[in-house]
């Protein structure tokens, strides 16, 4: 049997970023290298620590939504504590490999989609 700290880490591995899900890519916080800290005590306390890229994220509603309804589902969490870190923004070094290549791929795919649009064409434009 997985201790509660592992059970911990494997519900936040299931949360995936609300970005990633807009942009397709489904990448989990684990896997973007956002979480900074896992604590658990014997008495069922659990603090998360995220580092996040913008400190006013307008997905933070959902974050801490998401991790909370992950997390207190674990049997024998009883209460959870959810911080973010003031002092370092995440940056792109902290993506796991898996995280990158999903990333590369969907930038690529991103950039043939720009190349294959035909550059509008101008309207009423008078040459002298």
């Amino acid at each position: 049997m997985s201790s509660l700290r592992e059970q911990v880490e494997e519900a936040i591995e299931q949360v995936v970023d609300p970005c990633s899900r807009f942009n397709g890519t489904f990448i989990s916080f684990t896997d973007l290298g956002m979480v900074d800290a896992v604590d658990v005590d014997e008495d069922g306390r659990v603090r998360i620590r995220l580092l996040l890229d913008d400190p006013l994220c307008p997905y933070m509603p959902d974050i801490r939504s998401e991790l909370r309804e992950a997390v207190l589902a674990v049997p024998g969490v009883k209460e959870l504590e959810l911080s973010m870190r003031g002092d370092e923004l995440w940056t792109e070094d902290r993506l796991s490999d898996s995280a990158r290549e999903k990333l590369r791929i969907s930038r690529e795919r991103r950039r043939e989609r720009l190349l294959s649009i035909q550059p509008m064409q101008r309207v009423g434009v008078t040459q002298r």
